[in-house]
């Protein structure tokens, strides 16, 4: 696929500050000089290039009222990893469920309340999917890291 600086400048500002409107490709159409229409078709493009993973939110939990968080690994036979995993899923606080080549196959992040609720909720999921093994590992030190990708770097196709 052969990029042009437009499609590089689409890349820049979806990344950095992605707009909360009701049509967003349109706003950010406009600030490119194309319209809403051509932004969408160039990130389609751009996205079954594999040049753009995905456009989603990242959401501070602690600013919308969940002061409490961790990661948890389970140890759970492989067989009963999907009916685990969908069990998991159906909490409000569960951000991430992935599956692990390992002795501890199924990791989740979990976000509450309070650490009270947050314990409750481990308890409460253990009691429900009966793993092997429960690690609950919650952060000790916040590390926030952001990239902002130089797509100067990205060459034409």
């Amino acid at each position: 696929m052969k990029i042009d600086e437009t499609d590089r400048e689409l890349m820049k500002r979806i990344q950095k500050d992605f707009p909360l409107r009701r049509r967003p490709f349109r706003e950010i159409g406009e600030e490119l000089g194309i319209n809403e229409v051509e932004a969408i078709e160039r990130i389609s493009a751009l996205s079954e290039e594999g040049l753009i993973r995905n456009i989603s939110p990242k959401i501070r939990s602690s600013e919308v009222g969940y002061e409490a968080s961790t990661l948890v690994a389970v140890k759970i036979e492989d067989e009963r990893i999907e009916e685990a995993a969908e069990i998991i899923n159906r909490y409000d606080g569960v951000t991430h469920n992935y599956e692990r080549t390992a002795d501890y196959n199924l990791w989740f992040t979990l976000h509450a309340e309070t650490e009270e609720r947050l314990n409750a909720l481990i308890e409460e999921i253990e009691q429900r999917i009966e793993p092997e093994d429960v690690l609950n590992l919650p952060k000790e030190k916040k590390y926030k890291l952001h990239v902002d990708l130089d797509l100067e770097e990205v060459k034409d196709g």
